[in-house]
């Protein structure tokens, strides 16, 4: 890298017409040109690991250690996450069996439904209470056998 002496011009850009172009817009849009192509790199040190992992040829573990040494952030990966949740679900049934079998189809078809969540595998109801009876239901939306 050469550097070129300023010009007599503390500013660089006041003659005008300018005999030869500024020094210090010279100097801006080289250190834009480098910027640009330090994030090019960058960006391709990224892709570079991320088809290393994908290819099972780099532990992932160790690419997020040198992303971050690098100031990027860690590559981005599925996640299983378990949660425990005490939901507390009201439905008609004839008996306790019956409640916990409605129950269960009804935090199965939400967990369906829901587009945040791409797929839920374990569906694990652990710790479940006792069904409780309630006030009637209404006999004219049930159906019977």
């Amino acid at each position: 890298m050469t550097t070129a002496t300023p010009p007599a011009d503390p500013a660089g850009c006041l003659a005008t017409p300018a005999p030869a172009p500024c020094y210090w817009r010279q100097r801006a849009e080289q250190a834009e040109a480098e910027l640009a192509a330090l994030a090019l790199e960058r960006q391709q040190i990224r892709q570079r690991l991320h088809h290393g992992v994908a290819a099972g040829n780099l532990d992932p573990d160790v690419v997020d250690e040198i992303l971050t040494a690098l100031g990027m952030p860690p590559l981005r990966r599925f996640w299983t996450v378990r949660l425990q949740l005490a939901v507390t679900v009201i439905v008609p049934a004839h008996d306790a069996d019956g409640a916990d079998d409605a129950a269960r189809e009804a935090i199965d078809s939400i967990l369906n439904t829901v587009e945040a969540v791409d797929s839920y595998s374990d569906f694990d109801i652990t710790g479940a209470g006792p069904a409780t009876p309630g006030d009637l239901a209404d006999e004219q939306r049930e159906e019977h056998p």
